[in-house]
C-alpha cells in the first residue's frame, strides 16, 4: 500500500510538470505528446486508485480530466494555427509594398481572414486546425515567388552553398534556381518531375541541410538583416519546412552551430545574447522549452 501510495503520488508530480510543458510548447508534434502522456498517466492513476481506494494522495477531477486535457490540446492548437496565419499576413505586407499587393494578394489576405473564422467554428477539433495550415501553406506558395527578387546577397549566399556544398544533383539544381532567383512554384514542381520526386517532402531532410548551408552564412555577419530573415521564412514555406522540423531531424546541427556562432559573438562586445537567441528561435523555429535546453 505505501509503494502504490508512492507511485501515486509520483504520477501526480509528473502531470504537473507535463501541464507546465504543455503551457509553453508550441510545437504540435510534441504537443501530440505530452497529450498522450497525460493521457496514460491519468488512466495509470484511476487503474489505481480503484485498487487502492483509500490512499491519501488523490487528483481532482481524475474521470474528467482526459477530456479537459483533449479540450485544452486542441484549444492549443487552434491558438497556433490563427497565430500562425497571423505570422504570414504580417510577412506579406512587409515584403510586398503597397502597389505591388493586387488582387492575387488581396485574395490571399481574404483567405487568411476567411481561415480565422473556420478556426472559430472548428475549436473543438485540432485534426481541421492543422489540415487547413497545410492547404493554407499551399496556397501562398505563388504569392511568395516574387519576394526573393534581384537579391545579390542571395545569389552571393548560394554560390559559395553550391560551391562548398555535397549536395546530390537534383538539391544543386534547387539551389541554382535559388541562386539565379528563378525560385517559384513552376520551376520547382519541374525540378522534382525531372528528377522522379513525388513531392517536396519526400527529400526534407536535404532541404534542411541546404537551409542549415545558407543560414550558417547569415549568421556569420553577427546581424541577420530583415532581408535574409525574410529569405529564410520564403525558402522554409516553399520547402514546407514546419515548426519543430529543425529540432527533431537537426537538432545536433543546430546545437554546433549555436556553440561555434556564440562563441564569436561573444567576443563582439556590440552584440546581446538575447539578440542571438531571438534570432535563432526565429529561424529555426524553436519553442521557448528548446531554447533553453540548447543554451544548456
Amino acid at each position: 500500500m505505501e509503494q502504490a501510495e508512492i507511485t501515486i503520488l509520483l504520477m501526480i508530480n509528473e502531470l504537473k510538470n507535463l501541464y507546465k510543458e504543455f503551457e509553453k510548447e508550441c510545437d504540435p508534434s510534441v504537443l501530440e505528446n505530452i497529450k498522450s502522456n497525460m493521457e496514460t498517466n491519468i488512466k495509470s492513476y484511476i487503474e489505481l486508485k480503484e485498487k487502492y481506494p483509500n490512499t491519501i494522495y488523490k487528483l481532482r477531477n481524475s474521470d474528467t480530466a482526459i477530456k479537459m486535457i483533449k479540450n485544452q490540446y486542441n484549444e492549443r492548437i487552434c491558438f497556433l494555427a490563427k497565430k500562425s496565419l497571423k505570422e504570414y499576413k504580417i510577412e506579406i505586407f512587409k515584403a510586398l509594398s503597397e502597389h505591388h499587393q493586387d488582387v492575387e494578394t488581396k485574395n490571399i489576405l481574404t483567405k487568411i481572414r476567411e481561415s480565422h473564422e473556420y478556426l472559430d467554428r472548428q475549436a473543438d477539433n485540432y485534426q481541421e486546425s492543422i489540415k487547413l495550415l497545410n492547404v493554407f501553406h499551399d496556397n501562398v506558395e505563388d504569392l511568395y515567388s516574387n519576394i526573393i527578387h534581384n537579391d545579390l546577397d542571395i545569389y552571393e549566399a548560394f554560390s559559395i552553398v553550391i560551391e562548398n556544398g555535397d549536395f546530390k544533383n537534383y538539391m544543386i539544381a534547387i539551389a541554382e534556381l535559388i541562386r539565379d532567383n528563378k525560385l517559384n512554384k513552376a520551376n520547382l514542381d519541374n525540378i522534382l518531375r525531372q528528377y522522379f520526386i513525388n513531392k517536396i517532402t519526400d527529400i526534407k531532410l536535404d532541404l534542411l541541410n541546404l537551409l542549415l548551408s545558407y543560414i550558417y552564412i547569415v549568421i556569420t555577419s553577427y546581424i541577420v538583416t530583415e532581408r535574409e530573415s525574410r529569405n529564410i521564412k520564403t525558402l522554409k514555406l516553399y520547402f514546407k519546412i514546419k515548426e519543430g522540423d529543425f529540432y527533431k531531424y537537426k537538432y545536433n546541427e543546430i546545437k554546433s552551430i549555436c556553440q561555434e556562432h556564440f562563441a564569436r559573438i561573444s567576443r563582439n562586445m556590440d552584440y546581446s545574447d538575447e539578440l542571438f537567441w531571438v534570432e535563432i528561435q526565429d529561424m529555426f523555429d524553436l519553442s521557448y522549452s528548446q531554447i533553453e535546453k540548447l543554451k544548456k
